[in-house]
């Protein structure tokens, strides 16, 4: 802290230790260090997904979808962060009821990354508050075929249906 008073950082030190606050679930801390990193620095693809996710769950959701989506393109050489950034920047979408953008992120996620339950998943909620059922029914299936072992399969897909409450911090 002293030495963050003093100026004593760089971008690398802010990101360590707003990821740092972040892991905590110190929200308010980490958003302060993040504002600080974007006074002087250019954010990582990583600071763009945390901050995203940061407003998103502080009810900044529409700023923080922004942030969200420059992740995925930041993130397009690790697949496996590249798929997290588009389930996270499709489920900010839809808790904005922004459902033309979640259906595109879940639609581009889809493509590239075909195996991931979460695009069914999130696409269950996606289909079922544009009222079209069979595209919510098929995609309810693809869970299924995912999940057939376990039983918490069914919970899932019901709360997708119902429009479950946003799940805890992540």
């Amino acid at each position: 802290s002293n030495a963050l008073n003093m100026g004593c950082y760089d971008d690398y030190s802010l990101s360590v230790l707003a990821t740092s606050f972040y892991q905590r679930k110190e929200l308010d801390n980490a958003i302060e260090i993040y504002q600080l990193k974007q006074k002087e620095f250019e954010f990582t693809p990583t600071d763009n997904y945390h901050y995203g996710i940061l407003l998103w769950f502080t009810n900044n959701a529409k700023e923080g979808l922004e942030y969200a989506v420059k992740s995925i393109d930041g993130y397009k050489d690790e697949p496996a962060f590249q798929l997290d950034a588009y389930i996270v920047s499709a489920r900010i979408a839809l808790d904005l009821s922004d459902l033309k953008s979640a259906e595109k992120y879940l639609s581009e996620c889809k493509k590239k990354y075909p195996e991931d339950y979460r695009i069914y998943q999130y696409s269950v909620a996606l289909y079922s508050l544009q009222n079209n059922k069979k595209k919510t029914l098929d995609s309810a299936m693809k869970i299924f075929e995912y999940g057939t072992a376990n039983p918490a399969t069914c919970q899932m897909v019901m709360d997708e249906c119902n429009g479950a409450d946003k799940p805890e911090f992540a």
